[in-house]
């Protein structure tokens, strides 16, 4: 499963983590045996003004710098974790997800780090950044994973409570009611100002004219591609449905936002993979060479007629999975890792990967087969399944963070 979402999107652009160098000044804060300094704060917080749109809107300057603040306490945090963990990230799985980076921004991966040297960023930088992330990415994996279940019954009470997206959309016809506000604005003036918001938004919803209510300045923004919209919106208007009211509080006002019209794209067809696997876990007598040499032999003895799901009965050393003899049953894409992701993309029914590295350990992945996610309701429930598990991770990751802090000695100046 996906534990952070892009969390290798192109990062030159966007990444709050990101520094192009360590200078040695005042020190931020202390975790554990490291130390943050002002001048890697500082300079990851222009880092992040840079990577947004002119138009988009920063909260004040001392809770921006809290908020990245703690974001990098949590970072080194995690890789220290990780470390103690053992958990490692080859410069081959780095490379994997850098050339993953690109074809996601549909460039090369040479005109990707063609990009990363114009912003000046020397590439080892990028490389290491991205090395750490995918550290951070399995520890999340390994320690979250395992407590995230989801039941069918929970898939059907969201389905009940969810209205059907009308997503993804091409062009969006939005109307904005703005409230405008001062500058400057007391709590109550705030208060008021936003029940105001409410109560237009309520008479919208139940198709009431507010034609005669002067404080309200209609604007219909016509047809407009998601990229055309303010960037404020966005994010919101994505997650809107047909005739759905909205309320955006910007620095200028109130933006009431009603979503009238939207013209679609084809839907594109989400694919599950039937899988099977075969785990061997590394440990003091059997090191990743000799798992890895293990796994390949395997592999050949599956490729002159061996029974899969008999060996992986014998010898995998998933117990979930080895009663079933390694049968994983039907995954969508983003299930599962993105090393096996890629070690699986172009393999045919009844292929097996090569030896992959995952946790603690190596598997081989067979490929059973493949189906188009055509039937509207397991759609709704596949895309349920996986708001669930987002929902969950999320929480769970936020408790594990709050726990790993409260154990380390992390001291802020």
């Amino acid at each position: 499963m996906k534990l952070i979402v892009n969390f290798i999107f192109l990062f030159i652009f966007l990444s709050p983590c990101f520094a192009q160098s360590k200078p040695v000044d005042g020190v931020v804060a202390i975790v554990n045996e490291d130390v943050i300094t002002e001048g890697e704060l500082r300079e990851r917080i222009e880092n992040i003004k840079k990577s947004l749109p002119p138009d988009a809107v920063l909260p004040p300057q001392a809770e921006l710098r809290e908020k990245v603040l703690n974001e990098q306490i949590n970072a080194v945090l995690e890789l220290q974790i990780a470390k103690k963990a053992n958990i490692a990230v080859t410069d081959e799985q780095t490379e994997n997800a850098i050339a993953m980076v690109a074809k996601n921004n549909n460039i090369s991966a040479a005109e990707l780090k063609q990009r990363i040297q114009e912003t000046g960023i020397p590439y080892d930088q990028y490389f290491q950044e991205i090395h750490d992330q995918l550290v951070i990415h399995k520890l999340q994996e390994q320690e979250l994973l395992p407590l995230i279940r989801i039941s069918n019954q929970e898939i059907q009470d969201y389905l009940k409570h969810a209205p059907e997206k009308t997503k993804p959309a091409e062009d969006y016809h939005v109307i904005d009611y703005l409230i405008s506000i001062p500058e400057v604005l007391t709590p109550e003036q705030e208060t008021q100002f936003q029940m105001q918001a409410n109560q237009i938004s309520l008479l919208l919803k139940a198709n009431k004219s507010i034609a005669d209510i002067s404080s309200v300045e209609k604007t219909d923004l016509g047809w407009r591609h998601l990229n055309e919209l303010p960037t404020l919106f966005q994010p919101v208007i994505l997650k809107m449905h047909l005739n759905q009211v909205s309320i955006v509080r910007a620095p200028n006002g109130f933006h009431i936002l009603q979503l009238v019209e939207w013209k679609g794209m084809p839907q594109k067809l989400m694919q599950e993979m039937h899988l099977k696997k075969i785990y061997l876990k590394e440990d003091a007598l059997n090191d990743a060479q000799r798992i890895k040499n293990r796994l390949v032999q395997i592999r050949a003895q599956i490729a002159s007629g061996g029974d899969f799901s008999v060996i992986a009965s014998q010898i995998s050393q998933d117990p979930e999975s080895r009663i079933e003899g390694g049968d994983l049953g039907w995954l969508k894409p983003g299930s599962y890792e993105p090393d096996i992701e890629a070690a699986i993309r172009n393999l045919k029914p009844g292929e097996v990967s090569q030896p992959v590295k995952v946790q603690q350990g190596w598997v081989l992945v067979q490929v059973v087969g493949r189906r188009d996610l055509q039937n509207k309701q397991s759609i709704r429930e596949a895309e349920a399944r996986e708001a669930i598990f987002q929902r969950k991770i999320t929480e769970k990751l936020q408790d594990w963070l709050k726990q790993a802090r409260a154990q380390a000695y992390i001291s802020i100046f």
